[in-house]
C-alpha cells in the first residue's frame, strides 16, 4: 500500500469514526430529575445511563416546599421526574404539573399491599405517582437511659425525669401527627377545631421537656449521638444511622401508633423525555435498585418492594423492618398528609416553638 493510499484510508476511517461518535452523542438523551438525596447516587444512576445511553442530571432538595420553589423558578420543560412526598402528588395532579401513569407498565405487584394502590397516588382508576421509599416515625431512644418498656407509649415524652432530655425536629407535620395519635386520633390530619385545641394544649405541656428543636434531621441525629438528648420523635432511619455507628440507639413505634412518610416518583407534564422518564421509574422500582436505594449513602430507609430484601443482608433488612415485622408496623401508622386548614396547624406549631 502506498503512503498516499494509507493516508486517504486513515482519513476516511477517522471521518467514519467521527460520524459514528457524533451520531451516538446526538442519540444520547438527558434526563433531569429533581429529587431527595439517595436517588442520584452513582451506583443507582451509572448503570441506568449505560443501559439507556443517556445522561442523568439531578438536583437535590430537602423539603417539598423547596422542591416547589426550585421547580417554579425553572424554565418549563426543565424537569422530567420529580420526587415529592406522597401528600403532594394529588395536589400536583390537580395543578396539571404531572402526567398520568399507565399502571400496567410498573411492577406494582412487587410492592407491599398498602403501596400497590396507595390512596395518595390514585384518583379513582388514575395513577399519578409510584411509591419509591418510605418509613415510619416513633421514638428513637438511648438504651443507657430509657427502657424499652417506657417507649411503648408516647407518654414517656412528658415524663418529668426526662425534662431537658427530649429532642424535637423542627417540622410540624410529623410531630403533630404523632402526638395526635397519642391523643387517640386515628386520622390525626383530619381532626376538627376542638381536637386541634387539645393537640395544642398537649404540645405546650411538652415544651419544658425539650432540650432542643433542631433545624434539620441531621442535627437531631447529632443530638442523640452526643447524648444531649436521650429520646426524640424520629423516623426509623435516624436510629438505623446511629446503630450503624455502634451507638446504643433503638427505635419503637408506640402502642398508640404513629405516622408514616412516603416518597413518590412522578413524571412532569412538560417532560421532554417522558418515555425515558418512564424507564427511570421502572428502574427505581426494580428489586435490586430498591435495595440500593434502601441502603443509600445519604441515609438508610425502607423501600416498598417486597423483593428488595433479598438484595440486602439479613441484618440490613431487619434494621429497616423490610420484613414481616414491618408489615405489622404498617397497620399501626397513619400516612402523613397535609392538614386542613394548614395555616391553623402552623400557628399552633409557632406557639410551641415560642415564635
Amino acid at each position: 500500500m502506498t503512503r498516499k493510499k494509507f493516508i486517504v484510508i486513515s482519513i476516511i476511517l477517522s471521518l467514519l469514526a467521527f460520524v459514528f461518535t457524533s451520531s451516538a452523542m446526538a442519540e444520547q438523551r438527558v434526563l433531569n430529575i429533581l429529587t431527595w438525596a439517595g436517588y442520584n447516587e452513582d451506583r443507582i444512576i451509572k448503570p441506568f445511563e449505560e443501559k439507556y445511553n443517556c445522561k442523568v442530571n439531578s438536583k437535590n432538595f430537602s423539603g417539598d416546599e423547596q422542591m416547589l420553589t426550585i421547580w417554579s423558578a425553572s424554565k418549563p420543560g426543565t424537569w422530567d421526574v420529580v420526587n415529592p412526598d406522597g401528600p403532594w402528588v394529588k395536589l400536583l395532579a390537580t395543578q396539571g404539573k404531572i402526567r398520568k401513569l399507565d399502571a400496567s407498565k410498573y411492577p406494582l405487584e412487587d410492592l407491599f399491599p398498602i403501596f400497590q394502590r396507595f390512596p395518595q397516588h390514585w384518583e379513582g382508576n388514575t395513577l399519578w405517582g409510584v411509591a419509591s421509599r418510605w418509613g415510619f416515625y416513633g421514638i428513637a431512644y438511648n438504651t443507657k437511659y430509657v427502657s424499652k418498656e417506657e417507649v411503648k407509649s408516647w407518654k414517656v415524652m412528658w415524663d418529668p425525669k426526662y425534662k431537658g432530655k427530649v429532642g424535637i425536629y423542627g417540622w410540624y407535620l410529623p410531630n403533630m401527627g404523632n402526638f395526635g395519635r397519642y391523643l387517640g386520633f386515628e386520622s390525626p390530619y383530619d381532626i376538627d377545631k376542638d381536637q386541634l385545641m387539645q393537640l395544642e394544649k398537649k404540645l405546650l405541656e411538652l415544651k419544658p421537656q425539650v432540650a432542643t428543636i433542631t433545624l434539620t434531621a441531621s442535627d437531631l441525629i447529632q443530638a442523640l449521638a452526643n447524648e444531649s438528648v436521650w429520646l426524640a420523635p424520629a423516623g426509623n432511619w435516624a436510629a438505623v444511622t446511629l446503630k450503624e455507628q455502634g451507638l446504643p440507639i433503638e427505635h419503637n413505634v408506640p402502642d398508640e401508633g404513629a405516622v408514616s412518610w412516603t416518597e413518590s416518583l412522578c413524571i412532569t407534564s412538560d417532560s421532554k423525555n417522558p418515555d425515558l422518564a418512564e424507564k427511570y421509574l421502572q428502574w427505581m422500582l426494580s428489586p435490586e435498585i430498591q435495595a440500593k436505594l434502601a441502603w443509600a449513602d445519604a441515609f438508610h430507609a425502607a423501600t416498598p418492594s417486597r423483593k428488595a430484601a433479598q438484595f440486602l443482608t439479613r441484618e440490613q433488612a431487619e434494621m429497616l423492618r423490610m420484613t414481616d415485622a414491618g408489615v405489622d408496623i404498617v397497620k399501626r401508622v397513619s400516612p402523613r398528609k397535609l392538614p386542613k386548614p394548614e395555616e391553623a396547624w402552623k400557628d399552633v406549631w409557632l406557639k410551641f416553638k415560642g415564635e
